[in-house]
């Protein structure tokens, strides 16, 4: 009988063509994986690959992720949230402002809400984060890298201990 959920695949597994055994494997692989952590299974996957890479990176790595918009307020994602203000600091969230969907993402082709995330995995007192919301998605690489280097000039003015990344932190974006 179609549409039987048995029959649907899991489309975190079948894009890698696996047959629905491998599948159910794998996702009891990811349950195992996820066991205790802030993944959360009405974030979707996302929340998955956040948990995935706090546990790659070493401590003082910097993080940098394209996460759904709705990390920054959904319910979902609360441990995911408290997960990232316990364990980094220098957080930074960019956004974009925009009517519809599609006019929120940074990628070309989710058409989905979406958030850049970047932060230095190490304990900090400071709770705070810099949250930017762009006008517009940025143009070309050139222009979303001018707009990295003036959210890292405008921090660093802000809080002189922030520094490290860029590698251009000292020059001004437009020269």
């Amino acid at each position: 009988m179609r549409g039987n959920r048995s029959e649907v695949s899991n489309p975190i597994f079948a894009a890698f063509g696996a047959s629905a055994q491998v599948q159910k494997e794998m996702a009891k692989a990811t349950e195992r994986l996820l066991k205790n952590t802030s993944a959360h299974g009405n974030a979707g996957e996302a929340s998955s690959f956040l948990v995935l890479a706090d546990r790659k990176l070493k401590i003082a790595g910097t993080i940098g992720l394209v996460m759904p918009l709705s990390l920054l307020s959904g319910e979902a994602w609360e441990d995911s949230r408290e997960m990232l203000n316990c364990s980094y600091s220098d957080l930074t969230f960019v956004s974009i402002a925009g009517g519809r969907h599609d006019e929120l993402s940074f990628s070309a082709d989710t058409g989905m809400g979406e958030c850049l995330v970047t932060g230095n995995k190490r304990k900090s007192e400071e709770k705070r984060a810099t949250f930017v919301v762009l006008r517009n998605r940025p143009d070309s690489t050139l222009v979303g890298a001018s707009i990295a280097a003036q959210i890292h000039l405008a921090k660093k003015r802000r809080h002189p201990q922030v520094g490290g990344w860029p590698p251009w932190r000292d020059t001004h974006p437009l020269r």
